[in-house]
C-alpha cells in the first residue's frame, strides 16, 4: 500500500472515530441539559394549578397569565430540542458533492427579504467550490451563520458578508465573515455556544439556539467551529 495512502486511511478513519465520538457526547449532553431545563417550567406549570383552585378574581387572572408564559417556554424548549434531533437525520443519508455557490444562493433566496432590509450583500469567494458534506447541514450553517450577521451584527446598510472555502492542513475551512459591531470575547467567551445566551447586552430578547446548532452540527460531522472577534471590527 502507498504511503501517502495508508496516512491519508488513518485520517479519515480518526475523522469518523472522533465524529461517533462527538456524536455520543452531544447526544448525552442534550438528555441532561434538557432534562434539567425542562423540569423548571414543569414544576413551577404544577405549582401554579396547585395554586389555580385556591384563588378567584385578580390573583387567579395573575396566575392564568403566569400559566401562559410558563407554557410558552415549555413549548419553546420541546420545538427547540425537536430542532436539534432532526439535524440528526441527515447522518442516515450518504454525503454527496456539491456546488458550494448553490447552497449560497439557496439561502440567499430563503433570506431575501432580511438581506433587502439590511441593505445587505453577500459576496463570495470560494477556492473551494464544491466538496462532500451533508447538504441538508451547510444549509443549516450557512443559514444560521449568515442570519444572525445581518440580525445582531449591526452591519451599516450596503456592508458585505464574505463567505470563503478554501483547504488549510488538507481540511475543507469554510468562513463566514461580518464587518459589524463585533463580540466582546472577554466578556462572552464562556457563553458563546449555551443556549438561550445573547451576545449582545442590546439583544438580550434574541435568546436562541443558533451558534449551539451550528456548533453541534460542525462537531458530528467531524469538524470544528472556533469564532474570533473583536469590538467594533466585526466576527
Amino acid at each position: 500500500m502507498d504511503h501517502n495512502n495508508s496516512v491519508d486511511l488513518q485520517s479519515q478513519l480518526k475523522a469518523c472515530k472522533e465524529a461517533e465520538q462527538n456524536r455520543a457526547d452531544h447526544l448525552d449532553f442534550m438528555a441532561r441539559m434538557f432534562s434539567h431545563n425542562l423540569r423548571s417550567p414543569m414544576a413551577g406549570m404544577k405549582m401554579l394549578f396547585m395554586l389555580l383552585d385556591r384563588t378567584s378574581g385578580e390573583e387567579r387572572a395573575e396566575i392564568l397569565h403566569n400559566l401562559k408564559e410558563s407554557s410558552g417556554i415549555l413549548f419553546k424548549m420541546i420545538d427547540d430540542l425537536a430542532t436539534i434531533l432532526i439535524d440528526y437525520r441527515a447522518l442516515s443519508t450518504d454525503r454527496k458533492e456539491f456546488s458550494v455557490q448553490e447552497v449560497i444562493d439557496e439561502v440567499a433566496l430563503d433570506i431575501k427579504d432580511l438581506l433587502t432590509d439590511k441593505q445587505a450583500i453577500l459576496h463570495a469567494e470560494l477556492e473551494m467550490k464544491s466538496f462532500c458534506y451533508y447538504r441538508e447541514h451547510l444549509l443549516i450553517i450557512l443559514k444560521e451563520l449568515i442570519t444572525n450577521a445581518l440580525t445582531h451584527t449591526g452591519l451599516k446598510p450596503g456592508s458585505r458578508i464574505l463567505i470563503r472555502s478554501y483547504l488549510q492542513d488538507g481540511h475543507v475551512v469554510l468562513s463566514v465573515e461580518d464587518s459589524g459591531i463585533g463580540i466582546d470575547l472577554e466578556l462572552f467567551a464562556k457563553d458563546l455556544y449555551k443556549m438561550y445566551k445573547p451576545l449582545q447586552l442590546e439583544s438580550m430578547d434574541q435568546n436562541g439556539i443558533g451558534l449551539f446548532r451550528v456548533k453541534n452540527i460542525v462537531e458530528i460531522n467531524g469538524g470544528k467551529l472556533t469564532l474570533n472577534s473583536e469590538p467594533d471590527r466585526g466576527t
